[in-house]
């Protein structure tokens, strides 16, 4: 219980710590920690320190996260898990917005946009859809078949009672009355995931895309595909990592319930497979965008995108945007505006779906 907690609460905690670490590399020059700043200021003193001090405290975090989650697999293995990633979470998110504030107040003490040019608004394209990289729903799709073709073979077969839930051991602890939807379990989560991820995947193919009018022209467009390419790598690599995971827990429910064997292989590999996953979605980022932030070529107006619509840099709400779905303006994908009715019923709905999840494992169990 203890090595499995470490491994796990280490993995998951170095992973979403390493993902705070990454997250301004992946905004435009002229978006440090989601403040709008003019071209000639992205190497401003209030700039370069505001970013090294959001890495100095996520990096610090990390290390008080790590560090507990060595302490709690000891005494509190489920914790030791979950607590290290929550702290790191509201760690990263509280060193963020507080490393904007100088940029914030230098930006107004010294009117940066004074006398500049600006476009207040995004242009959008109705440029072709984006490629969906189907191959890695197919696999996901062929697993999740085989493993539910086992399943009914094996159903018969099955006690009266199946485990539901597992300990961080591997010892179930939870257990329900056989029936299709206790016993198939895992795989139609599996199958409801990946359907979702499709989904999502088709739709963000299908989006205008939204060009920040900051970006020298020949640039702009390019920034917006690597954008996107990325985010599509990230959905298809992490749903066929999830499938597995999935597809693991079923075998060892219908193989050899008496304790996971299956899935303890499964989720070191993984973790892995998230951390792997991430960082070969920044590497095609940066493949894809080449040189355009370094290029000289001149800009277009400055776009300070006003902050203004972008509480904490990290949500966007604007009444005056119909968008539902709008880039990111740090990081890979796209964010909900929280200003539009679309996006106040989207933002709803994914908030009732982890409850309605619960409700629904706990009616089964």
């Amino acid at each position: 219980m203890t090595w499995s907690a470490l491994a796990l609460g280490w993995g998951m905690t170095a992973l979403v710590g390493g993902t705070f670490l990454v997250t301004p590399a992946l905004a435009r020059p002229t978006l440090p920690l989601g403040v709008s700043v003019p071209a000639d200021r992205i190497e401003d003193p209030a700039v370069r320190l505001a970013l090294r001090g959001y890495r100095l405290a996520v990096l610090a975090v990390t290390a008080v996260a790590l560090a507990l989650t060595g302490a709690l697999a000891f005494a509190a293995p489920t914790a030791a898990v979950a607590v290290p990633v929550l702290l790191v979470t509201v760690g990263g998110m509280v060193a963020f917005v507080r490393a904007r504030r100088p940029v914030m107040a230098a930006k107004a003490a010294e009117d940066w946009y004074a006398g500049k040019p600006v476009r207040m608004s995004a242009a959008v394209t109705t440029e072709r859809a984006a490629e969906v990289p189907v191959r890695w729903y197919v696999a996901s799709a062929a697993l999740l078949a085989t493993t539910t073709v086992v399943g009914a073979l094996r159903y018969d077969d099955l006690p009266g009672r199946v485990p539901v839930h597992w300990d961080l051991s591997g010892t179930p602890d939870g257990f329900a009355d056989t029936s299709p939807w206790t016993a198939l379990g895992p795989v139609w989560i599996g199958w409801a995931t990946l359907a979702l991820m499709v989904v999502l995947a088709f739709v963000a193919a299908r989006m205008p895309l939204r060009v920040h009018p900051g970006d020298p022209a020949e640039h702009a467009l390019r920034r917006a595909h690597a954008q996107r390419g990325a985010a599509q790598w990230v959905l298809a690599s992490i749903t066929l990592a999830t499938t597995a995971l999935v597809c693991a827990l079923g075998l060892d429910a219908w193989l050899h319930p008496e304790e996971l064997r299956w899935s303890a292989v499964v989720l070191p590999l993984f973790v892995v497979a998230v951390v792997a996953a991430t960082v070969e979605s920044v590497r095609r980022y940066r493949r894809a965008l080449g040189d355009a932030d370094r290029s000289p070529a001149p800009a277009r107006a400055e776009a300070p995108d006003d902050d203004r619509f972008w509480p904490g840099g990290l949500a966007y709400v604007n009444r005056d945007d119909p968008s539902v779905w709008v880039p990111k303006r740090v990081g890979i994908g796209w964010t909900v505006n929280l200003g539009s009715t679309g996006g106040m019923a989207l933002t709803a709905g994914l908030l009732l779906v982890p409850v309605l999840a619960v409700v629904l494992a706990v009616a089964l169990s």
